[in-house]
């Protein structure tokens, strides 16, 4: 199992007291096709820098978790079909952490200029 970072953006008709609602199901989803739930962190409200298909905000919801890579095509697709979602990034933390230290490691092989 890998671990995943899960952003949601919910739309902005999506009540406060229904974000809790919807990261429950989204938990069990995600059980449901055998991944680990290790952290939810709900975001709050957030406005958009500029307006996204004549929405200006949404709600944001983290969700870290490990699951099989096999299973992450049918979970997106389950996802999809739920119409509270605005928007899902989905980020493989451990090839994100593996980019970051190549990019380091990069920059750090870069001789300093010289005034």
């Amino acid at each position: 199992m890998k671990p995943y970072e899960a952003l949601f953006i919910l739309t902005e008709t999506v009540r406060d007291e229904n974000v809790e609602e919807f990261a429950s199901k989204a938990r069990a989803e995600i059980e449901r096709l055998g991944g680990v739930i290790e952290q939810t962190m709900p975001m709050g409200r957030r406005p958009f820098a500029i307006p996204l298909h004549k929405r200006e905000g949404g709600v944001y919801l983290r969700i870290d978790f490990k699951m099989d890579p096999s299973k992450i095509a049918p979970m997106q697709t389950r996802f999809k079909l739920n119409e509270n979602i605005f928007r899902m990034q989905l980020v493989n933390v451990e090839q994100d952490r593996k980019l970051a230290a190549k990019a380091a490691a990069a920059a750090a092989a870069v001789p300093a200029k010289e005034s």
